[in-house]
């Protein structure tokens, strides 16, 4: 069945306001309603980083490739590869926006090779906080009681802020334990917050 692109759009931007409802309408509406949002999602994100990205609109042209090219999911394999080297090499030459735009830099440690850095605005960590809550909601109820034994703080984008975040967002209540504490205080917390989801 074919869908309206229209109302595919506003389906995931509202399931975006409510992730709670996700996985009910994925149910309803199929694969074949998902592939058209992500078909339409990829040609308006090729465009988009072509047209904004030194990096991706010389990596087009030297594959003698337009983004207008790639009309489903089936044309992926014309896309060419990025490699490690590329994103330690030109790092700055991915970005899409104005680097004064950039809220955080994310940066690998370096154990297989050289660090490699990824650039995100507001609008990216927010877009992280929405699919986690969709994907969270899929495996916890309103009930549940997480307790976060990743770290958190500094920097504010740490696995256990974000997941601080996340629960919030669902309405869940959940309690930092950063990874660090003794086992006897982990039972403690979770004996005393009621945890069951760890």
């Amino acid at each position: 069945m074919q869908y309206n692109p229209g109302f595919l759009l506003f389906m995931d931007g509202f399931l975006k306001k409510n992730p709670r409802l996700a996985n009910f309408y994925l149910r309803f509406v199929g694969q074949n309603a998902i592939r058209q949002i992500q078909e339409i999602k990829l040609k308006k994100l090729l465009a988009y980083v072509y047209k904004n990205s030194r990096f991706y609109r010389e990596k087009f042209d030297e594959a003698g490739l337009s983004p207008f090219d790639i009309e489903s999911l089936d044309d992926l394999d014309k896309v060419p590869f990025t490699e490690p080297e590329e994103l330690i090499a030109r790092a700055k030459d991915f970005l899409c926006v104005p680097e004064a735009e950039v809220a955080y830099t994310f940066e690998s440690t370096g154990t297989t090779n050289s660090p490699k850095r990824i650039f995100l605005t507001q609008n990216d960590l927010e877009k992280q906080l929405e699919y986690m809550a969709v994907g969270l909601n899929s495996i916890i109820d309103r009930k549940d009681r997480a307790l976060i034994v990743f770290s958190y703080g500094n920097p504010r984008w740490a696995v256990g802020s974000v997941l601080e975040n996340v629960f919030a967002r669902l309405g869940n209540p959940s309690f930092l334990a950063g990874n660090s504490l003794p086992l006897e205080e982990l039972k403690k917390r979770i004996q005393e917050n009621k945890i069951n989801v760890i």
